[in-house]
């Protein structure tokens, strides 16, 4: 936050086709410019191998250098190595670093980008995630936020809304 304290991450509730993999790289650029001397790292955590490749070729046409963990045991070695700034991965590839034992990283200087966070946040890879990084800033993208139920709630999760852009307001736009 602008006060000194930790951000907290909050929720991005952006509509199915509204460019949310493009927003994540808008997002990042923006917060490399902002916290230069915090030397800022980021996770994007995906939960399909097409989004993974998907959003590592929308970072790497922006003039950024993703690396992709193919597995639980490069996931380890890439955070590891401070070299690497941007990061995608898949959320099952934190179960095995978590079972490796623990990694020693400053996890408060990542952000981790979840795209359809609605999809694995109540699930144990949301618990892998938190354990391996539980000092990061976790940023939620999602085109269906739930706010169902006091254990089903996107916002209780991740934190306050972010921005929105919802169906309505995309047909509007056409």
């Amino acid at each position: 936050g602008e006060d000194g304290k930790k951000s907290t991450g909050g929720v991005i509730w952006h509509t199915q086709g509204s460019g949310k993999s493009l927003t994540m790289v808008m997002l990042v650029k923006k917060i490399q410019y902002l916290k230069t001397s915090e030397h800022p790292r980021f996770v994007i955590v995906t939960d399909r191998v097409s989004l993974d490749k998907q959003i590592r070729d929308n970072f790497a046409n922006s003039q950024m250098a993703p690396v992709r963990a193919a597995t639980g045991k490069g996931l380890k070695t890439i955070l590891k190595d401070k070299g690497n700034l941007v990061v995608t991965t898949l959320i099952n590839k934190f179960e095995t670093v978590c079972k490796n034992h623990y990694l020693e990283v400053d996890s408060d200087k990542f952000y981790v980008l979840i795209d359809e966070a609605h999809r694995s946040q109540y699930s144990s890879m949301y618990n892998y995630m938190r354990e391996v990084l539980p000092n990061a800033t976790f940023i939620a993208f999602t085109g269906t936020p739930l706010v169902s139920k006091a254990k089903r709630n996107t916002y209780t999760k991740f934190g306050d809304p972010i921005h929105s852009y919802n169906m309505k307001r995309s047909m509007e736009d056409k």
